[in-house]
């Protein structure tokens, strides 16, 4: 167990605080300033086409007929709208089409709950790009650390949980944070994560898109608290990543390797617009087209396919699929699209 300061506050909480406020663009590695700009480069097209689909259409026009004007972009809707409202609607777009960027050693997608949120503020307080690829690297490889440590329930989805840390901590460094308020913000946007169900993914449940909107408006709302006062428990990032979300969490690990190891470094990026778990079915049956001649099987002489993987990937295994939402978390559909 890491120790306490002299105001009660963990160790690594301060370490983490000091980090993200203080930390520089020069003091991140060549590969985390790289891996940031491609994370932010595709982030923006993949909300621009997510956009697109007609459940999001219908939200920005419901959503912005009540929201205040603003300077923040709305991508791929040609609309301008509060950094807030910006956030929300970007951010759940971004997920919709399920070709966000991940992290495995966050155990999920940091990328697309922390640019949504960055870019508002950035567009409201004019900050240069510099700035901006600073605060989402931070603002990331935070949070990704907190995921990291923490063995989440597998009922739980991990978006709209530790993202929310990520957009904030983004957020307060465009907005000047020093580490005391860092601090404080940590442990208050640790709070306002939601309790997500994984079951959304095997239902199909479009639900599901809101949890990484939801990331970037409580995240820019808990900077608001901590500007105007608010405070959160003394160690709110392991209470809730000990005790709710998760039965164990390892405060040191949090900050083992800090400034060092760059989790944002070894991030991914998706070939396939499924959940990442299907994929390795694609990559085996794409192997196995491109030994035939021809690079087709007839359909019509298939009798069953058989697939062997771990047990994430075989949970999406529904054959009865009824939306296109759903369909990109079904390995059988996955292969017989294909096919």
């Amino acid at each position: 167990m890491s120790e306490t300061n002299v105001r009660n506050r963990p160790a690594y909480l301060q370490r983490l605080a000091d980090f993200a406020a203080t930390t520089s663009l020069a003091d991140l590695s060549a590969a985390a300033r790289d891996r940031a700009r491609w994370v932010l480069a595709d982030c923006v097209p993949v909300i621009a086409a997510g956009m697109q689909e007609p459940e999001m259409r219908a939200l920005v026009e419901r959503h912005l007929a009540h929201a205040a004007s603003g300077t923040a972009w709305v991508i791929g809707a040609h609309r301008r709208t509060t950094m807030l409202d910006a956030a929300l609607l970007n951010g759940t777009a971004g997920t919709w089409l399920e070709l966000d960027e991940g992290n495995l050693f966050a155990k999920g997608h940091p990328g697309i709950q922390v640019v949504p949120a960055a870019i508002a503020v950035a567009q409201e307080s004019g900050a240069s790009g510099a700035d901006l690829l600073a605060a989402v690297a931070l603002g990331y490889e935070t949070s990704a650390r907190v995921s990291r440590a923490a063995e989440t329930r597998l009922s739980i989805h991990p978006h709209g949980t530790y993202g929310v840390i990520g957009a904030a901590v983004a957020a307060g460094r465009l907005r000047g944070f020093d580490a005391q308020q860092m601090l404080e913000l940590l442990n208050v946007s640790a709070t306002m994560g939601m309790a997500t169900s994984r079951r959304t993914l095997l239902d199909g449940a479009t639900v599901r898109n809101i949890f990484t909107g939801h990331s970037g408006y409580m995240g820019l709302t808990a900077v608001r608290l901590v500007e105007c006062g608010f405070t959160g428990e003394v160690d709110g990032v392991g209470n809730v990543y000990g005790q709710v979300l998760s039965d164990t969490f390892d405060r040191d690990r949090v900050v083992a390797g800090l400034g060092n190891e760059w989790l944002i470094a070894q991030s991914y990026f998706k070939l396939h617009p499924t959940g990442r778990y299907v994929h390795s079915a694609i990559d085996a049956l794409e192997d196995l087209l491109a030994g035939v001649p021809g690079g087709k099987l007839v359909v019509q002489d298939i009798e069953r396919i058989e697939v062997r993987t771990y047990m994430l990937a075989a949970m999406l295994a529904e054959k009865r699929v009824v939306s296109s939402f759903g369909a990109r978390f079904s390995v059988p559909f996955a292969l017989a699209s294909i096919l």
